[in-house]
């Protein structure tokens, strides 16, 4: 492999998707999620935050290129996702998320104003162009939302 692909590999990148689930998802099913991310992106150096809620998922991941380039391939050919949109890939010098191995937020659960801040944190992915700025909408929101985390 040549050292620029290398150094690519091995570069922090960020990458945010946002797709449809076949089904509902219940609690039982984000949990499952959550287990196997922690287990594989703690071996992987990816860190990351996934958002659910009315067959919707937004997910920001973090980490080694080569990692998340293999973990997108993955998810977009898991059976709990029906269609994925890539939103952003970018490089970027420190991770949003250092400390989430993977964070998972049932909005179904955020109380009365969850649908407000589902629809505010994709119109900034649609209308937003650096990953950055999508990013510290979903951290805002996130802010306003801890109680109701997926443990």
């Amino acid at each position: 492999m040549c050292t620029a692909c290398s150094d690519h590999d091995r570069s922090l990148f960020q990458a945010m998707y946002h797709g449809s689930a076949p089904r509902p998802m219940t609690r039982s099913d984000l949990n499952d999620i959550r287990h196997t991310a922690v287990r594989h992106n703690a071996a992987a150096g990816v860190t990351g935050v996934l958002l659910y809620g009315w067959q919707q998922f937004v997910q920001v991941l973090e980490g080694p290129g080569g990692e998340l380039l293999s973990l997108l391939g993955c998810i977009a050919r898991d059976d709990r996702i029906q269609t994925m949109q890539i939103d952003a890939i970018e490089p970027i010098q420190s991770a949003a998320f250092p400390d989430w191995t993977m964070l998972v937020v049932n909005l179904e659960a955020a109380g009365s104003d969850a649908r407000f801040r589902y629809a505010a944190i994709m119109e900034s992915i649609r209308t937003t162009i650096t990953p950055g700025a999508r990013v510290a909408s979903v951290q805002m929101h996130l802010a306003e939302m801890q109680a109701y985390l997926v443990a």
